[in-house]
């Protein structure tokens, strides 16, 4: 199962940097007229019935790795409800498995983008084939554009200081396209990272997506990284245009950072 890897990753990860993981399931109550005709058993059935599924994979999660779990369902439109749980819970880290199943799914389904975009947490994105073996490279993928404010990296710093991470910065530019002076967006990339070994490099590829993926597996890389910006990133990266590559190429976590207020 997806999610199932995605929780084993997220005890793995939680495990190295002694973190506690709150295990989160979300249900709907069925509202269409074929639903409701087929629907056999009460909300109360659902509830203990989901329970008692997330209290068995807490219990071997536990069994395996020794982390402290803590396990929640709750019935609502999951977005909503991750965000409300994540606040309440005052979490780190919001960690979601991929939705989509092969060239014809989405990479990120649409619970997880509209978590991204409600949610004030970093959100950790696993792939189902994802396995965790420590962070020892992180690539940032970004266009060059970000605010001020030295709180957005703050979960890329955090992984970088557990793990000893090497930083690769990365720019894609298309061929053909005017390029703006980047010394200056370079400039301030390397102000924020000063504290950590870091590399920047810029290359030119037919799409976005396609260069990114290229360099990470070139690179090794453990973890991809971008921000989502308050307008334009989710449609950028993840539109149409680019789902299709993400999907065929991208076998590594990606961890998107926020750019919002």
């Amino acid at each position: 199962m997806v999610a199932r890897n995605a929780t084993v990753f997220a005890a793995q990860l939680a495990k190295s940097i002694h973190a506690k993981i709150i295990l989160f399931h979300t249900f709907n109550i069925p509202t269409t007229i074929t639903d409701i005709a087929f629907m056999m058993v009460s909300v109360e059935e659902m509830q203990k019935e989901n329970e008692d599924r997330i209290k068995k994979d807490a219990e071997r999660l536990y069994s395996n790795f020794g982390i402290e779990i803590e396990w929640l369902v709750r019935i609502g439109i999951p977005s909503d409800e991750i965000k409300a749980i994540a606040e309440e819970k005052n979490a780190d880290l919001i960690i979601m498995a991929v939705s989509g199943e092969g060239a014809s799914g989405k990479f990120i389904g649409s619970t997880t983008l509209n978590t991204i975009q409600k949610a004030k947490q970093s959100v950790l994105v696993v792939p189902k084939n994802a396995s965790f073996a420590g962070i020892s490279k992180i690539t940032y993928a970004t266009d060059l554009s970000f605010s001020d404010n030295p709180n957005i990296f703050n979960t890329l710093d955090s992984f970088i200081s557990v793990f000893k991470s090497d930083l690769h910065i990365l720019h894609v530019q298309i061929p053909g396209k005017s390029v703006e002076d980047d010394s200056i967006a370079k400039q301030k990339l390397d102000d924020t990272f000063k504290q950590v070994k870091h590399e920047f490099t810029i290359i030119q590829a037919e799409s976005i997506m396609h260069g990114i993926n290229e360099f990470t597996v070139k690179n090794n890389t453990d973890l991809l990284v971008m921000t989502a910006h308050r307008h334009n990133f989710l449609e950028r990266i993840f539109g149409k245009n680019y789902t299709r590559e993400m999907v065929h190429e991208t076998r590594i976590p990606l961890l998107i950072l926020h750019d919002k207020e």
